[in-house]
């Protein structure tokens, strides 16, 4: 038997870009409720472009557009100390570039496009193990 899954949480994020419409979605695994209600907190803050707390579909930013990232970037950070890996002490434009490299780790950003805009994520919790056996000799 194998494992198919580990006990535990299991979040699914799923984007797009306007650019052709693209979809992707992303798996992360979390081993607390904690740290899946902090994934899915991130994630959600790339799923409103309505919103002034949130971040949309952006192919080339301009200042305003990083001007807004830095801002919800900060917020987030203050809320979830060492959930983005930054420093004391750190500039404006390096926070900028370790909260979108965590983006991309969630599917958030591919490419040429800046950032993605998140449709859905869902969170699944795992009570136990998920095994399964391969049986496909058994149908050869």
């Amino acid at each position: 038997m194998k494992t198919l899954h580990n006990k535990g949480w299991l979040l699914k994020i799923s984007s797009w870009e306007n650019d052709g419409d693209h979809r992707n979605t992303v798996e992360l695994a979390a081993n607390s409720s904690e740290k899946a209600k902090q994934m899915f907190e991130f994630a959600s803050l790339f799923k409103d472009t309505e919103r002034s707390n949130r971040i949309g579909n952006i192919y080339e930013p301009d200042n305003r557009d990083i001007q807004n990232i830095l801002r919800v970037a900060k917020a987030f950070i203050a809320k979830y100390p060492g959930f983005i890996e930054t420093q004391d002490g750190d500039d404006d434009e390096l926070i900028v570039e370790c909260f979108i490299e965590t983006a991309y780790d969630y599917g958030l950003t591919r490419g040429e496009q800046y950032t993605r805009l998140c449709e859905t994520v869902k969170v699944l919790y795992f009570p136990e193990d998920v095994l399964y056996e391969d049986v496909t000799k058994e149908y050869s």
